[in-house]
């Protein structure tokens, strides 16, 4: 099963996860890095603020540049904000896949 979500989460994932102890101690060793995180509900909501944390840990342990969006949980957002993601080209886009394969996949396959 295709799953837009394990794709993209891998990618973020592979940069905060694989990185070596003396890599992650070097400080700002991903500086020149932007990833955009759809934490996918409201600012402040409580399952945002679980996903923002892991985040904003994410750009302290690695200097990398995080953008949180909010999309409300409204689904068309969802696409559009992803749409514009993919358009601005940052580093990693952490994304779950709750618009579904078909709205998404053919925006992550360009």
């Amino acid at each position: 099963m295709r799953n837009i979500a394990k794709i993209i989460l891998g990618a973020v994932s592979a940069i905060a996860l694989t990185a070596s102890a003396a890599a992650a101690q070097e400080e700002g060793w991903g500086s020149d890095q932007t990833i955009r995180v759809f934490s996918g509900g409201p600012a402040g909501g409580a399952f945002n603020s679980i996903i923002d944390r892991g985040a904003l840990q994410a750009a302290a342990d690695t200097g990398a540049n995080v953008e949180i969006v909010y999309s409300d949980w409204d689904f068309d957002r969802m696409v559009t904000q992803f749409r514009e993601a993919i358009s601005q080209r940052p580093d990693g886009i952490a994304m779950m896949g709750h618009p579904g394969d078909d709205a998404l996949m053919p925006l992550a396959s360009r």
